[in-house]
């Protein structure tokens, strides 16, 4: 009896060897390779390209601890966008990620957690793999160890290891997902099984939220299609109760898996929800597509780089889109799928999966060798349009811009057919001993095939040690850091935070900050170098107070980051004195606290980085070329106002132009060639003025500089691309106002709203000049006319007046439109001396009907504003 239960025991122990241990210890052993050099150097550099999210991702992990030990809610940042601080449902949407290495954080530095979950995260994709594979490959561990090296080998996960995308990495419960939707189907599995797979969808979706568009759906897309065709039998079973059909039991795991992710997603639907997604939406959906020659096209920064078989194609490949468009499928993983489907008759599900992720992997437009392909009938040139441009518009897939991503489906699709042809194959065998050889042989060519770099990319994530000395500061409000607004210096920025624990002006969550652009712009601006000649500089005098303002105490320059940083650090130590710190990497400034403005600071103007040319004098005037849409960015101590003065010259046509200031509409002007004096009225703060040119812009194909000229000389080269141009526009000058306008706020029907006007009397032309803040909450129901009667207060005859429609008709006003109108009254020379009525209103030309005044303002019950009364001379 006890050589029985001896011999049980030797037998569970050897299957427990073979079955648990033994994947473990290979794909620990490949996770290790295929990111070499970062066990060596775990503690000091982290996993994944210093361009990457790793740094990202470092600081929101180490976050995640500090607020969970301080009782704080982790996804709440007020160290980021000081001084307010904001909350990321983003990250609530996804917080796998940052709950583990969070959590190892409470032992390891941060950097060494993460690189531990990036490690994990790879032999836990393995593992998961090599589960599914059991069931494919009837039990046969080599063929399910083929299979977990496939998946988290492929080259679409590696391209995600080495941008830092840790919580796509993190995608092991994707095959345990799938191998519940497949025990249901062809097992007859029952309602745990459902639970499970529930469980697994959840975990997948709450890894990264971009992972529910570009994992689940194409599983359950192409995988449901597959059965709809070829599996109705299996999905429809007669004679068997309702609750134990497989495709109730399959529409269960999914409502169950959306029932567990929707208290996170649901906020994503709020309006602060809304908003963070909307600010994270990029363009890209081409860039970030996979080339049609991806999946025959093996890595060039990898093994074939060593034996050195690379060649032109490769790199246009992959050169520029390594961590998005990765999908070589590897010749071992061919042969065994192939083998898998002449054998396998159930293979063809996973056929069809990996065909229907790599079609939408391809994105909205085919590629070849990383262009688009065009087509070209007589004299119309086209592209080849791909499904995914359809599908990329339906609701929740509108902000997604990476469809590369679908290939990490396709890994899996061909990790289950590499398991499946590898069990046929390996059955031929007779000889263990030649069975396992083979399965090594294969094992080490696939992860040589598929390394993607070799030596993977990690980041030097060792920081000086004056941050522990920026610790202890406590006199620190924030840091800024130079180049303000760039993305690459903030990702520094975030990661020296998790030394420093000082608040930050900017970070983000994901790729854009949700600082106020006006703020990255004026102080971007005050604590860069000089401005080149023609410029427009912040005077040295005024820096120091716009930083203090804004609560900066120190300035950060990162070196790498800034064009010119030794001139950069020469205009800062002018201003500060020495720096705190310096190396070949950063410079420390401190800024003393300024709490009064200078007297002749006024007001500031930045332009944004998008919209505009670089300036050019074209011998009309100097400025710069406005596209179809940019900005400038303000700064006022106080609230003032005044106008703003530039001078404008329009592209062949006169051309409308739009102002927004703060997302308000407040004038359409049409420029010709003129000096625009355009009315603002601010608070005091940080403004954004936004330019819109609402007949778009036209391609000029020759240098800008040449565009005045009366005719192209030969001189004048042709550009390719052209350059989209509206109206060249000069520098602006202030000229502020004796005082503010006078606040009134009466309200019309239709949802307007007068706030304010000015009057000004201009004796040496004998006029009135009145301006009137509108506000509006919605379009007018109808085209009106502005009128400003200059009425005599005893008889209530108008003796001058003003009547015109605004530049964009009342009916077509957006919402939240804060209108300022310009009236000129001219005064009949016959007009007498003496003091008049000043009256205002609209009203509809077609039949003479006034716009309602509500209230009991003098004048309300003739449907006009009496403003006040004016002496004419």
């Amino acid at each position: 009896m006890d050589g029985w239960t001896n011999a049980l025991q030797s037998e569970r122990a050897r299957r427990l060897m073979i079955w648990a241990v033994l994947p473990v210890i290979v794909y620990t052993l490949a996770a290790g390779v295929i990111t070499w050099p970062l066990l060596r150097d775990i503690t000091t550099h982290a996993a994944g390209a210093g361009y990457g999210d790793s740094t990202v991702a470092i600081r929101h992990a180490w976050w995640a601890r500090e607020a969970l030990l301080d009782g704080k809610n982790p996804f709440e940042h007020p160290l980021l966008v000081y001084p307010d601080g904001f909350t990321s449902w983003l990250q609530l949407g996804q917080p796998v990620q940052y709950v583990l290495v969070g959590s190892l954080g409470v032992l390891f530095s941060p950097v060494v957690a993460f690189n531990v979950v990036m490690l994990l995260a790879l032999v836990l994709d393995g593992v998961a793999a090599y589960i599914l594979g059991m069931r494919l490959s009837d039990r046969r561990p080599l063929a399910a160890l083929l299979g977990g090296l496939v998946f988290m080998a492929f080259p679409a996960m590696q391209g995600h290891l080495n941008a830092g995308h840790i919580g796509i990495v993190l995608l092991w419960p994707l095959p345990l997902l799938a191998l519940c939707l497949w025990r249901v189907v062809y097992d007859g599995a029952g309602w745990r099984s459902v639970v499970w797979g529930g469980v697994w969808f959840a975990l997948t979706a709450l890894g990264n939220v971009s992972l529910t568009a570009y994992t689940l759906f194409p599983l359950i897309l192409f995988a449901g299609l597959y059965g709809l065709l070829w599996e109705r039998a299996r999905l429809f079973p007669r004679d068997v109760p309702l609750r134990d059909r497989p495709w109730i039991k399959v529409g269960g795991m999914i409502a169950l898996g959306l029932l567990f992710v929707a208290p996170f997603y649901a906020p994503l639907a709020t309006g602060a929800g809304q908003d963070e997604l909307s600010n994270v939406t990029e363009t890209g959906r081409v860039t970030f597509s996979a080339d049609a020659l991806a999946f025959v096209t093996p890595s060039p920064f990898g093994f074939w780089d060593e034996i050195g078989a690379t060649n032109d194609i490769m790199r246009d490949v992959l050169g520029t889109n390594s961590a998005e468009g990765a999908a070589y499928l590897g010749a071992v993983a061919v042969i065994l799928a192939a083998i898998a489907l002449a054998r396998r008759r159930a293979a063809r599900l996973w056929l069809v999966v990996a065909l229907g992720a790599m079609l939408f992997s391809l994105g909205p437009l085919l590629k070849w060798r990383d262009a688009p392909v065009e087509l070209r009938f007589e004299d119309v040139e086209s592209y080849v349009t791909l499904p995914w441009a359809a599908f990329q518009r339906l609701p929740g897939f509108e902000t997604t811009r990476t469809p590369g991503r679908f290939n990490l489906v396709t890994g899996l699709a061909l990790s289950a057919l590499t398991s499946t042809g590898a069990a046929v194959l390996l059955g031929w065998l007779r000889r263990r001993a030649v069975r396992v050889g083979l399965a090594a042989l294969l094992g080490v060519v696939i992860v040589l095939e598929y390394q993607l770099f070799w030596p993977c990319m990690t980041m030097d994530a060792r920081q000086p040690d004056y941050f522990e000395q920026l610790a202890r500061a406590d006199d620190v409000r924030a840091v800024l850091t130079v180049p303000a607004g760039d993305l690459l210096a903030t990702k520094t920025a975030m990661l020296q935070q998790t030394v420093h624990g000082k608040p930050m002006i900017a970070g983000h969550t994901l790729r854009r900050t949700p600082q106020d652009p006006a703020v990255l712009a004026i102080l971007g601006l005050a604590a860069g170098a000089d401005s080149p000649d023609g410029v427009p500089a912040i005077p040295r005098a005024f820096v120091p107070y716009l930083l203090s303002s804004a609560g900066v105490d120190r300035v950060i320059v990162e070196r790498p980051y800034v064009p010119d940083a030794n001139a950069t650090v020469a205009r800062l130590t002018a201003i500060f004195g020495e720096p705190e710190y310096g190396d070949e990497t950063i410079t420390v400034f401190v800024v003393p606290r300024v709490p009064d403005p200078p007297p002749d600071l006024s007001l500031v103007v930045a332009a944004s980085a998008d919209g505009w040319s670089m300036p050019v004098d074209t011998g009309a005037f100097w400025g710069a070329f406005l596209a179809d849409e940019g900005a400038w960015y303000l700064y006022t101590p106080r609230e003032q106002y005044g106008d703003l003065v530039f001078r404008a010259a329009a592209y062949r046509v006169p051309r409308r132009i739009g102002v927004w200031l703060d997302g308000h509409l407040i004038d359409v002007l049409t420029v010709r060639e003129d000096t625009i004096r355009l009315p603002l009225w601010l608070d005091a703060g940080y403004h954004t003025l936004r330019f819109e040119a609402r007949d778009g812009c036209t391609d000029y194909p020759f240098d800008l500089l040449c565009w005045n000229a009366a005719s192209v000389s030969p001189a004048c080269g042709t550009t390719d691309p052209p350059a989209c141009i509206s109206v060249l526009v000069g520098p602006p000058t202030w000229e502020p106002a004796g005082s503010l306008p006078t606040p009134l706020n009466v309200q019309l029907d239709g949802g307007l709203q007068l706030r304010a006007y000015t009057v000004d009397v201009l004796d040496d032309i004998r006029a009135v000049d009145v301006r009137l803040f509108w506000e509006s909450d919605r379009p007018l129901p109808g085209d009106y006319a502005l009128f400003v009667h200059l009425t005599d207060p005893d008889s209530g005859e108008p003796r001058a007046q003003y009547d015109g429609f605004p530049a964009l008709m009342t009916g077509k006003w957006p919402s939240n439109t804060r209108w300022q109108s310009n009236a000129r009254i001219t005064l009949p020379d016959d007009l007498p001396a003496g003091t008049y009525t000043l009256s205002a209103g609209w009203f509809r030309p077609s039949d003479g009907v006034r716009l309602g005044v509500r209230g009991d303002h003098p004048g309300a019950s003739a449907d006009m504003i009496m403003l006040e009364t004016v002496t004419a001379p």
